[in-house]
């Protein structure tokens, strides 16, 4: 995995709020969406997301799915329908 995916928690922050700002905090404050963005298994997952067909698969998963939908609830994630 390229030093890109292995986030700490100022790239996370870079990540979110490039300008700085609240939703970082938020984010960070939050210890569950926290975990969600720091586990190399779920960076994983979103890279593969990517593929043609693999999102809707890992929607599909009872372990990956509640995660995802999780991420995107709190606009961390978008997924187009």
């Amino acid at each position: 995995m390229s030093s890109l995916w292995r986030l700490t928690d100022a790239r996370v922050c870079v990540f979110l709020a490039p300008g700085g700002g609240g939703a970082c905090s938020q984010v960070l404050g939050n210890e569950a969406l926290r975990e969600l963005l720091m586990d190399p298994s779920m960076q994983q997952v979103l890279v593969k997301c990517g593929e043609p067909g693999r999102l809707r698969a890992f929607m599909a998963d009872p372990v990956w799915g509640p995660k995802i939908r999780t991420l995107a609830d709190h606009g961390l994630v978008q997924i187009q329908r």
